[in-house]
């Protein structure tokens, strides 16, 4: 359920303060906060995602593209 996902939250919270500028971290980041209902920052979290990624990580490259026209 939720709780499960708010848990996941606080885990890649700590994730995302040590690895900023990982674009794997920040949109797994992001997708435990809309599946715990926080589409907000969700989708911030999406958009710095998009930023980071490198054009080496096609595969996450259109993952994150697919999330944020959700």
């Amino acid at each position: 359920g939720r709780g499960e996902y708010k848990t996941a939250v606080a885990l890649r919270e700590r994730a995302a303060a040590a690895l900023r500028s990982n674009a794997a971290v920040r949109y797994h980041f992001a997708m435990a906060y809309l599946k715990a209902g926080g589409r907000a920052k969700g989708s911030v979290e999406l958009r710095k995602a998009a930023e980071l990624v490198g054009d080496e990580d096609k595969a996450l490259a259109v993952k994150i593209a697919a999330a944020l026209r959700e």
